[in-house]
């Protein structure tokens, strides 16, 4: 991990390829031998967007690619368990240092970053990075190519809606927008083909920490086993679900139901299938930690 809260001074001369800045170029990238991918991601969980993230970046630098993340850090916290989770799989990490959410120095740090990855793509995930790749753009800093993913939103508050406002209209000036869904494609149907459908990936079994090596929490199912796994935020419909579930129960359908995930939405649903009496039926789980071990016992030893 590299932490540029206070760049270091420049290499002695002559060592390795430089920028017009001076900046430090990877010698295959300089002649021209391999592309270069950064992707610039503002986290401080590890989410499903982090996972398949790192899993795209392990996958191209195994065909050659050289491909590394770029991320922050609010001075005084902690660094995000997401840099942990790439540096474990071989995936390099720029940690940049920052005071807030408006600090303007860090534009000229993913600046020096981008150029001494001698970076030929970039990837931003998240509205923030938009902003700053956007911003790099406009003051001639960047010339590159620019890949912005789009991985939907939440409403939960103003705020939170204010960001997804903000992604969509950002999004629009990247040369080529990635969305996971048909919906998601249609909201960006005035930029024709600069948008692209790529579903989301399942990842490989042993990609994600927790998914072999493990004892079952439960015994492989007598009657169908049903699970949803994702964020318990409104937009996801688990409320729907239970719904449905109670239904089952009604017609006298064995079953257990298991929810993996958490969110703002857990203490409303857990209150749902209390008063839908499903006790019996529905258990809520946590981190995929716990549930891999559970949905999935066949992978486990």
């Amino acid at each position: 991990m590299i932490d540029t809260a206070r760049p270091g001074p420049p290499s002695g001369r002559g060592a390795s390829p430089r920028d017009e800045a001076g900046t430090e170029i990877p010698g295959d990238v300089a002649a021209g031998r391999a592309s270069s991918v950064v992707a610039v991601i503002d986290t401080v969980i590890l989410s499903g967007p982090g996972r398949q993230l790192v899993a795209q970046a392990v996958l191209q630098r195994s065909r050659g690619t050289a491909f590394r993340i770029v991320t922050f850090r609010r001075a005084g916290r902690p660094v995000s368990p997401f840099v942990a989770y790439a540096e474990a799989r071989g995936v390099p990490c720029d940690v940049i240092e920052e005071s807030g959410s408006l600090d303007m120095s860090v534009l000229p740090r993913v600046r020096e970053t981008l150029a001494r990855a001698g970076a030929s793509v970039v990837q931003t995930h998240g509205y923030r990075p938009s902003a700053i790749v956007r911003s790099l753009r406009a003051l001639g800093w960047y010339a590159g190519g620019w890949v912005g993913f789009y991985h939907g939103a939440t409403a939960e508050d103003w705020k939170v809606r204010l960001y997804h406002a903000l992604d969509l209209r950002l999004l629009r000036s990247a040369d080529q927008v990635v969305v996971m869904s048909r919906p998601q494609l249609a909201l960006f149907a005035d930029v024709g083909d600069r948008a692209a459908l790529v579903f989301n990936a399942v990842l490989e079994e042993g990609a994600v920490a927790g998914a072999q090596d493990c004892a079952p929490l439960f015994p492989p199912p007598t009657v169908p086993r049903l699970a949803a796994i994702g964020r318990l935020s409104p937009e996801k419909g688990v409320d729907i679900l239970l719904e449905a579930a109670a239904l089952l129960k009604a017609e006298g359908v064995p079953f257990e139901l298991f929810l993996a995930g958490d969110g703002p939405e857990r203490a409303a649903l857990e209150a749902q299938a209390a008063a839908l009496s499903l006790g019996d039926e529905v258990r809520f789980l946590d981190r995929f930690t716990t549930w891999a071990r559970c949905i999935a016992p066949s992978t486990c030893s």
